[in-house]
């Protein structure tokens, strides 16, 4: 595992680059995290991380001065600079430095993972770089299918398919489809099954709408299809379960 260390003088920012990525899946953990330059070049020291991602404007030190320090010091940490100014002084000292990159504040994620991907491939040579190739496949992999999952959760009541999700992850449908059986034991059209069925009884259990409704909310409008697919998942028609969740409402 490729270790990973978090500099930003906000916990909110550090949460949230700690979040954001499968890092495990990627091969990486993260060994620490600081808020200033100062606590930075300790935690570096102590667990001479091969990734760094750091802000620039820290208090007691900035996060240029810590990284020109780092590499006077001999380690060659792989440096990713975040920050909120595009002035080229900035740039180019971190350039001079040596960083990886140079991302502009509010961080997209999909920058921040093409990113650390690019690292991957960089760190170490020979044997280890073949590693770094691998470790940053794997990665790619487990973004796309995250990235996908993601459309599904937050669009499950529109008119999704697997072309339309593939399309939009930049990938074939076929590529996808395999992607999801290998990773998720699941094919693409069960866990949009699933998502909805689930979506739906949750509707049943805490709203008083009609089925025929909670159907067309998770993006059925065919009311005995609808019926048909929750009773395959669920062993009953909706009208069944939740009459048996009002039947044991009442009984409590």
């Amino acid at each position: 595992m490729y270790k990973l260390v978090i500099i930003d003088d906000e916990p909110r920012i550090r949460r949230g680059i700690s979040h954001c990525m499968p890092w495990e899946q990627m091969g990486i953990t993260i060994a620490g995290e600081a808020a200033n330059g100062v606590e930075a070049l300790e935690v570096i020291r102590s667990v001479r991380p091969e990734l760094v991602i750091t802000d620039i404007r820290m208090p007691d030190m900035d996060g240029l001065d810590m990284i020109s320090m780092v590499r006077r010091e001999g380690i060659s940490s792989h440096f990713i600079v975040i920050s909120g100014y595009a002035e080229f002084e900035y740039a180019q000292r971190a350039l001079r430095y040596g960083v990886s990159d140079y991302i502009l504040k509010p961080v997209e994620e999909e920058k921040l993972y093409q990113s650390v991907l690019n690292c991957l491939r960089q760190l170490g040579g020979g044997e280890q770089e073949t590693v770094g190739e691998t470790v940053a496949e794997d990665s790619q992999k487990h973004f796309i299918i995250r990235k996908a999952l993601r459309i599904m959760e937050n669009e499950y009541m529109n008119n999704l398919s697997l072309a339309s999700v593939a399309e939009r992850v930049g990938v074939h449908p076929n590529y996808l489809s395999s992607l999801f059986s290998k990773h998720e034991g699941e094919s693409f059209g069960n866990i949009l099954l699933h998502l909805r069925m689930s979506k739906a009884r949750d509707l049943m259990d805490v709203t008083s709408m009609k089925v025929y409704e909670i159907a067309e909310r998770v993006g059925y409008r065919d009311f005995r299809w609808f019926s048909k697919l929750f009773r395959q998942v669920y062993g009953v028609t909706p009208m069944k379960y939740r009459s048996g969740k009002t039947q044991k409402t009442e009984d409590n």
